[in-house]
C-alpha cells in the first residue's frame, strides 16, 4: 500500500531544530535565544515562520517570552509541562562581574557547583535584581546573594511563600518573610585576627574602618571582642576612619602610623584596605613585619597575599555557595529548615609571614 507522507511545514521544521538542540546539551532550561533576527538566519528561515514555531512552543511550555529580557528554555526536552529552575539573584549579572570582586564570583561558583552536583533536575537561572519579572510559575526556588531588604520585599511579593526562599550574607531581618539565610561570621573573623597579633605580644593595634562597607564595621566588633576579653581598652586614636579611595586609605594610614608611635600592628578588615596599608607601609621605608605587623581580610586566588606572605583571615565563600544549594536541595525534598533559620560560617586565619612575635 502506498503511503503518502505530509512534509514538514519549515514552523515544524525550525521548531524540531530548536528542540533538539536543547536534547543535545546545547540549550538548556535558563539559557536565553539569539534576538530574532539572528535566530531566523542562523535557521534559514524568515522571521515570520521563526515567530510561529516560537509561538507554538511557547504553548507547549517549552520556552518562555519576558518582555525587555528576551526568549527564554524553560524546560528539558521530555521533561514534561512544568520545567523547574532555581533562581539566583545578584546586584550584578554573573557574566559582568568584575575581576576584583572576588566575593561575588567565588560565592557564585560555589553555588553553581553545588546545584550542577545535588540536583541533576533542577536548573540554575542566574540573573541581576531589578524589579524584573521573576516568571514565577516556573520558579521552584529563590536565592537571593546580597540583595537589601527592598529587594526582597520584591521577591516576596511577587514569589509565593510556599516557595523556599535563601538569603546569602545579606539576612533580612524581617520574619514574617519567611527567608533562611547564610552568612560569614564577621565578628568571628575580626575576633580571630586580632587574638593572634594578641597571642604574639601586640596591644598596641590599629585598624581600618569605612562606613561604605558594613561588613568592616562588624569586623570591627570582633576587634573590640578580642581587646575586652584580653582586659585592653580600645583606644579610638589607634582607630582610622576612610572612605573606599585610593589616596584617602593611605593618607589616613600615613596618619594613623605618624600619630601612634607606640603602635606595633595593623589590622585590615578588608582586602581592598589591605593593598593601600601596604602601599602606605612601603612608602615609609618600614617593612613588614620588623617594623609593623599586619593581619588582612580574605584571600582571593587573584590577590598576591601568599606571595607577600600575608596572615589573613579567608572567608570559605565557595563552601557557602555550595552550602546553599544543598540547603535548598533539602528544601525542595522536603526537608525544610526551619522557616527564617540563620547558618553562620565561621572565617579560617591563615597564619604566613606577616606577624612578628615580640618579647613580653
Amino acid at each position: 500500500m502506498n503511503v503518502a507522507y505530509k512534509k514538514k511545514t519549515k514552523t515544524q521544521e525550525t521548531k524540531e531544530k530548536i528542540l533538539s538542540l536543547v536534547k543535545i546539551g546545547k540549550l538548556k532550561a535558563g539559557d536565553c535565544l539569539l534576538p530574532e533576527p539572528q535566530l531566523a538566519r542562523k535557521f534559514g528561515v524568515s522571521t515570520i515562520t521563526l515567530r510561529r514555531a516560537l509561538k507554538e512552543l511557547e504553548q507547549d511550555n517549552s520556552i518562555k517570552r519576558i518582555q525587555g529580557k528576551g526568549t527564554f528554555i524553560t524546560r528539558k526536552t521530555g521533561s514534561g509541562p512544568h520545567p523547574r529552575f532555581v533562581k539566583l539573584l545578584t546586584p550584578i549579572e554573573t557574566s559582568q562581574i568584575p575581576q576584583n570582586n572576588f566575593f561575588l564570583r567565588e560565592t557564585v561558583k560555589g553555588v553553581k557547583d553545588g546545584m550542577h552536583k545535588s540536583h541533576d533536575d533542577l536548573d540554575l537561572l542566574c540573573d541581576f535584581f531589578y524589579e524584573q519579572e521573576l516568571v514565577q510559575e516556573y520558579i521552584s526556588g529563590v536565592i537571593g546573594l546580597m540583595l537589601p531588604p527592598e529587594a526582597w520585599s520584591h521577591v516576596v511579593k511577587t514569589v509565593p511563600r510556599d516557595i523556599p526562599k535563601i538569603a546569602i550574607h545579606y539576612v533580612p531581618e524581617f520574619n514574617e518573610w519567611g527567608i533562611s539565610g547564610i552568612k560569614i561570621d564577621n565578628v568571628y573573623g575580626g575576633y580571630i585576627a586580632v587574638k593572634h597579633l594578641l597571642d604574639y605580644g601586640h596591644k598596641n593595634i590599629g585598624i581600618l574602618i569605612t562606613e561604605d562597607s558594613p561588613d568592616t564595621l562588624i569586623r570591627y566588633e570582633g576587634y573590640k571582642k578580642a581587646l575586652e576579653m584580653h582586659n585592653i581598652c580600645c583606644n579610638r586614636n589607634l582607630v582610622a576612619t576612610c572612605s573606599l579611595n585610593d589616596a584617602d586609605i593611605i593618607n589616613k594610614v600615613r596618619k594613623l602610623i605618624a600619630s601612634n608611635p607606640s603602635m606595633t600592628a595593623v589590622f585590615m578588615p578588608g582586602y581592598y584596605l589591605a593593598k593601600n596599608v601596604i602601599t602606605a607601609i612601603e612608602a615609609q621605608n618600614l617593612e613588614v613585619p620588623r617594623d609593623i605587623s599586619l593581619v588582612g581580610y580574605d584571600d582571593p586566588v587573584s590577590g598576591d597575599f601568599a606571595e607577600k606572605g600575608i596572615t589573613t583571615v579567608k572567608q570559605p565563600l565557595e563552601k557557602m555557595g555550595r552550602m546553599v544549594a544543598n540547603m535548598m536541595t533539602e528544601m525542595l525534598e522536603g526537608d525544610s529548615l526551619p522557616v527564617n533559620s540563620l547558618t553562620l560560617l565561621r572565617p579560617e586565619l591563615i597564619i604566613r609571614n606577616s606577624v612578628k612575635k615580640l618579647e613580653v
